[in-house]
Order: structure tokens, then sequence, then C-alpha cells
């Protein structure tokens, strides 16, 4: 039986959607967190959202790094269960 062989392209853009569905909602919960608030009293909302997003970029841009040189020393073709496994 022939195993289901992808190739690292797609395993780009696979990673790609596991973190940026989540970024997403987050984005969303913000967006709508700042459509909440009486307007003078958005500026201390924007200076949480400047730490947090700091804070995001820093700690995640690590755990994607992991995950692009995982994935750039794999072979041409592999299966997803190699590069993301349960």
């Amino acid at each position: 039986m022939a195993k289901n062989l992808i190739n690292k392209r797609i395993l780009y853009l696979i990673a790609a959607a596991i973190w940026g569905v989540p970024g997403l909602m987050i984005a969303l919960k913000g967006i709508r967190a700042y459509t909440a608030m009486p307007a003078d009293e958005l500026w201390w909302l924007c200076l949480i959202t400047a730490g947090v997003l700091i804070s995001f970029i820093w700690m995640f841009r690590r755990i994607v790094n992991r995950y692009c040189n995982l994935i750039a020393a794999l072979p041409d073709k592999t299966t997803i269960g190699h590069t993301f496994p349960l």
C-alpha cells in the first residue's frame, strides 16, 4: 500500500494554516474588543495590544522557525505524519 507523499511546498502551506487560523481568530476577538470600548478609553487598550503583539511575535517566531527548519530538513516528498505528528 503506497503512502500519500506530499511535497514541501504543501507542508509549508499546512504549517501556515496551523499557525494562521488561530492568529486570525485572536485578531478578530481583538477587533471586537476595540469596537465595544468607548473611544475615550482606547488609549490604554492600544498599549496593551502593542505589548501582546510584541510578545506573540517573540514567542511564536521561534516555534514557526522550528517547524520551517523541520520541513526544510525533510526529503523532497514525505508523509504528513512525519511533519505534524499527533
